[in-house]
């Protein structure tokens, strides 16, 4: 038997592109994507644009199907509580520390590295300035 191709049509509410999905009627519906977009919680699809419908169909319908995302705002204390935003930020910054192959330094100050190279710094200052009184004192 023929069954016409119907389609999925994707309306994210963001700058996220998503290709429409081809279906046949009565195709068991596939797996919707989740997607993300900074600042906002992906909360579903839904089928009306003001996303009061929540998609449910199991089947393909007779006709195309048009799918809206809804989004929430993320409050401030959710947005430094998320633990994937500080696992990506830490990634990022391990790339970057890998693409400029140390000329970053991405280290914390109060770290025993750099207080070992303040303390070296630090000598080197102070024997100059022991040199330089040591010509003062000679010169007299």
């Amino acid at each position: 038997m023929f069954f016409k191709k119907y389609f999925i049509y994707f309306h994210t509410n963001s700058n996220i592109n998503l290709a429409a999905i081809e279906m046949k009627y009565k195709k068991t519906m596939p797996t919707l994507p989740e997607i993300n977009k900074e600042g906002y919680k992906f909360v579903g699809w839904y089928l009306d644009s003001e996303c009061s419908l929540e998609y449910n169909l199991e089947k393909m319908p007779k006709n195309d199907v048009n799918l809206y995302a809804k989004w929430e705002a993320i409050s401030l204390e959710e947005f430094l509580t998320d633990i994937d935003f500080f696992t990506k930020s830490a990634n990022i910054l391990k790339n970057l520390q890998n693409d400029y192959e140390g000329v970053v330094d991405f280290k914390d100050p109060k770290t025993d590295d750099n207080k070992e190279k303040k303390k070296k710094t630090t000598k080197k200052k102070t024997s100059t300035k022991k040199k330089t009184t040591n010509k003062k004192s000679n010169t007299k």
